[in-house]
């Protein structure tokens, strides 16, 4: 088929996604296709993209990637703060050391977020644990009094998900905070990047262009004569169509004649 046909048989949609592959140089995702070309739903992209690839126009290389959101206690960690943090605040105000009998009472931690809080400021080495003669006691270190100052990556990655969910992160940001129980949720999701062969490379450079057409053609189309003005976009007769099946016997038409074989094979006689 030459050149010149396959672009005249080319759709609106499929037309506006050679085009907007061009503007990404040749390659993007639906989603790129959707924001940078003039459609209104990714399935329209998808639609044309479909008919394109069994043109040899564009090719779809399908992957799947993982994405992340926020949990339920991630969700709780964004507007309350995580226990840490708020124990870090607390050692501040009490010139770094506190005696862990006072925690609860100065805090409004649950009993349960304390022995957790603790745990993660000696993971991230906020604070130390130490004894005296009147107990056991923490003490900012001097990376505590850092972070007092500025969030540390696990806080600036559950304001990025609840600002943009379900989107990929790099797994050295979620390293801790999958250790923590529902705090991210993670999903795997099929995408795809949709590509221009050489062919359609081609086609763009024989000069496409998104003109007013129809594709079908009904008795208002033709007694307002707008044939005359707007252009018929010429029928592919070789596209693929699905198999059409004809009509089927009824079924007690067809129980009536699977009775009649029986009696006959019996040795009935049909008068």
């Amino acid at each position: 088929m030459s050149i010149n046909k396959v672009a005249k048989e080319l759709s609106q949609n499929e037309k506006k996604v050679l085009l907007t592959l061009k503007k990404l140089k040749g390659k993007g995702s639906p989603e790129d296709i959707l924001e940078e070309g003039d459609f209104k739903q990714t399935v329209e992209v998808m639609n044309a993209s479909s008919w394109l690839q069994s043109k040899k126009l564009v090719s779809i290389h399908e992957h799947i990637k993982t994405v992340y959101s926020l949990g339920k206690e991630g969700k709780k960690f964004v507007t309350k703060g995580f226990p840490e943090r708020k124990v870090l605040k607390l050692l501040s105000k009490h010139d770094g050391k506190i005696y862990l009998s006072q925690l609860s009472k100065n805090t409004n931690l649950e009993k349960k977020d304390v022995p957790i809080a603790i745990g993660w400021l000696k993971r991230k080495g906020w604070a130390d644990i130490k004894k005296d003669s009147k107990g056991t006691f923490l003490k900012i270190t001097e990376k505590g009094k850092k972070f007092l100052k500025t969030e540390d990556e696990d806080e600036k990655t559950i304001h990025f998900l609840s600002k943009n969910p379900n989107v990929e992160v790099n797994e050295k940001k979620l390293k801790w905070l999958k250790s923590r129980k529902n705090v991210i949720k993670e999903k795997s999701r099929v995408t795809c990047d949709i590509e221009l062969t050489d062919k359609g490379q081609e086609i763009i450079k024989s000069g496409v262009e998104t003109t007013a057409e129809i594709s079908q053609i009904t008795s208002e189309f033709i007694t307002s004569m707008d044939w005359k003005r707007i252009k018929i976009r010429p029928y592919d007769i070789d596209a693929f169509a699905p198999s059409v099946f004809g009509g089927k016997q009824h079924p007690v038409q067809y129980l009536i004649r699977k009775i009649r074989q029986i009696f006959l094979e019996m040795g009935f006689e049909e008068i």
